[in-house]
């Protein structure tokens, strides 16, 4: 099914190369498949709750509806993936390339995502719910409809961004530190907010 990559100093596996490989629907929950190789594969409907895929490379994997719930994510790739309604809900993402990737209605619902990389990212009606944003690079991504509530976009880079509203901003935590639209900075600093109660 796949190749792995050997090192011919230890004989030790490096990586798991599973490129254009057929996944979907598979269970890889709690799988351990660090450094692999996931290059254009097929993982529709696939659950890979709580696997450990630090440093993996999905780089135009097709992950629509994919399950990486609680999953370890540090350092990886999902760049120019096809990844529409996959759930990342409480995963750990810090510094992950989600750049050029096709994410609309991804939940990414309490995940951490330190300084992960989202340009040019479609990320319409996605969900960021309690999400930690600190310092991720939003720059350029489609974020219409997208639903911050509670979450962290402290030091986030949100300029020139599409389809960010000053209610989506006002719905999130820390975005007076954000580097936000001009448009919307200046409309947050003279348009008064509502009080809901």
């Amino acid at each position: 099914m796949g190749r792995r990559n050997i090192s011919h100093e230890t004989g030790k596996d490096r990586y798991l190369d599973l490129e254009k490989s057929d996944l979907a629907n598979a269970n890889l929950a709690l799988a351990h498949l660090e450094s692999t190789i996931f290059y254009g594969v097929h993982l529709e409907d696939a659950v890979l709750r709580c696997a450990h895929l630090e440093r993996a490379r999905f780089t135009g994997a097709h992950l629509e509806a994919a399950d990486f719930s609680d999953a370890d994510l540090a350092g990886s790739s999902f760049s120019q993936s096809y990844s529409r309604g996959a759930v990342f809900t409480i995963a750990r993402a810090e510094g992950v390339d989600f750049s050029f990737a096709h994410l609309n209605k991804a939940s990414f619902y309490h995940a951490d995502l330190e300084q992960a990389n989202f340009q040019y990212a479609k990320l319409r009606n996605a969900g960021f719910e309690n999400a930690n944003l600190g310092a991720a690079d939003l720059k350029w991504a489609d974020l219409t409809g997208a639903n911050f509530v509670g979450a962290n976009l402290r030091g986030a880079d949100l300029a020139d961004v599409v389809g960010l509203t000053v209610e989506q901003i006002r719905s999130a935590r820390g975005y007076e530190k954000a580097k936000l639209p001009q448009p919307l900075a200046i409309e947050i600093e003279t348009r008064p907010q509502l009080d809901p109660h």
